[in-house]
């Protein structure tokens, strides 16, 4: 009988470890017709349409990722500051102007050679926030990808650093 337990209990510990390694395996989201995917915490789902993707995480946050079309030729930091005049001078980019454009590994990562960042700090009656944002071009596919990240300015850094990582998983295919 003492060499049955000593046969089984190692191979129901494997099995307990290898059921927790596939529970914490991200979960890959693709828009097909978007021509992108994102990895997530499988206990996340994402609501997706044709052309965008919005997600909240685990501990608060959320996601955001549009696709729209390029009409005419504009590269990514043009974008971001188009975006940017909507709010008419309400929001100004914490990034000084030399570190904004993305870099490489970041391009590399996505699969765009051209991409711009972007972080506000909000305050209004709603309370403090942050939200980053990130457009990337592709001017092959003559499309446009907006990336959002907004979050409460007093979400814990474990939950901010969660939605890095999901917002850091986007690549283009």
């Amino acid at each position: 009988m003492k060499r049955f337990y000593q046969m089984v209990v190692p191979f129901c510990a494997l099995f307990v470890a290898v059921a927790t390694l596939e529970a914490q395996k991200p979960k890959v989201t693709k828009n097909m017709k978007g021509g992108y995917s994102i990895k997530h915490s499988p206990k996340i789902n994402p609501m997706m349409s044709e052309d965008s993707l919005y997600l909240q995480g685990e501990s608060g946050g959320t996601i955001q990722i549009s696709v729209s079309p390029m009409y005419s030729p504009i590269t990514a930091c043009e974008q971001l500051t188009q975006i940017e005049a909507l709010y008419e001078g309400k929001r100004s980019n914490a990034y000084p102007e030399e570190v904004r454009r993305a870099p490489p590994r970041v391009q590399k990562a996505v699969g765009l050679k051209d991409g711009c960042r972007a972080r506000y700090e909000i305050a209004d009656e709603s309370g403090s926030r942050v939200e980053e944002m990130m457009v990337f071009v592709d001017p092959k596919k003559k499309k446009i990808y907006s990336l959002s990240l907004s979050y409460d300015a007093g979400l814990n850094q474990q939950s901010v650093d969660e939605l890095m990582q999901i917002m850091n998983s986007f690549t283009v295919k």
